[in-house]
């Protein structure tokens, strides 16, 4: 226990004797940790959001009369793809319209007259089936034109992909460059305390006994541009959230603070396994060299 003691306060005095480099590590691990963040989180929701869009494959067919969209909602009623129909007035439409945009509907009002048309809302069992919703509603005389959002969930999830192998790329970037950083800090570290580890080493301590405080000192710098890293992405979590549902409403994203807690808990761990690892790694490199005859 009293040799437990000894080698963590020996990892705060090297700290502390060496604390502009210890600071500048503790910044740049924050900053890269926060960056690897930050893209988890960014991936995770546009993970969510393509689940959400795929669980609600909504076909809008617009017609010119309540007469057409009641033959439409008909004659689309032996669409095996099709589990749902729901004819949708113009009242009703803008109504939707209106609490969709929240803060920026005063725009419709601009517009004057009622612009939206009669509608037929068909909800499709599965993006793959969306085709053949489409090519059926296509043939239809009724139909003067329609949306839907099958294309948004291909690209949505492509995005998704295209985001998590970015994600792995800056995590891979982040984690060399915080070897090198660690690299260096315990480099500096050791050279400094070269003779009185030689002679450490010459009156019977261990190799590990000598290592030990570099390491906790890389472990703590790495937990703790982690927990620093975290409480910033906590922070600006919810605000980020608002100010993209502020200015892009329709996406209608919803914070996700278990996803957050997730991200966090990696970033922690990752922060302890790098430090750790990387420490470990140099410093026994370096006691080796310092124990070497000068």
């Amino acid at each position: 226990m009293g040799t437990f003691r000894y080698v963590v306060r020996d990892a705060f005095r090297i700290t502390g004797r060496h604390w502009g480099v210890s600071l500048l590590t503790l910044l740049t691990a924050t900053a890269l940790f926060l960056l690897v963040g930050c893209s988890a989180v960014f991936s995770l929701s546009v993970r969510s959001l393509a689940r959400r869009v795929e669980s609600d494959l909504v076909v809008q067919a617009f017609c010119a009369s309540e007469a057409d969209a009641a033959a439409v909602s008909e004659r689309m009623s032996s669409v095996p793809a099709v589990v749902s129909r729901q004819v949708v007035s113009p009242d009703e439409g803008l109504a939707r319209l209106k609490e969709k945009l929240g803060a920026q509907s005063q725009a419709i009002a601009m517009a004057g007259a009622n612009p939206l048309p009669w509608a037929v809302e068909l909800r499709v069992a599965r993006a793959g089936l969306m085709p053949d919703v489409v090519r059926s509603l296509s043939q239809m005389s009724e139909v003067t034109d329609f949306i839907y959002a099958g294309g948004l969930a291909d690209r949505l999830s492509r995005l998704s992909y295209m985001t998590t192998r970015v994600g792995v790329a800056i995590v891979a970037l982040a984690s060399l460059i915080c070897a090198l950083v660690f690299y260096n800090t315990v480099r500096i570290a050791i050279d400094s305390r070269r003779r009185e580890i030689a002679a450490m080493l010459l009156v019977g301590a261990t190799r590990t006994y000598a290592v030990a405080p570099f390491v906790i000192q890389g472990m703590m710098l790495g937990v703790g541009g982690s927990l620093l890293a975290s409480g910033a992405l906590f922070a600006g979590y919810g605000s980020a959230v608002a100010d993209i549902n502020e200015v892009l409403p329709f996406l209608g994203l919803v914070p996700d603070y278990s996803g957050l807690r997730s991200v966090v808990l990696l970033l922690m761990s990752g922060g302890l396994a790098l430090g750790w690892l990387c420490s470990l790694l140099v410093a026994d490199r370096f006691v080796r060299r310092a124990a070497k005859p000068l």
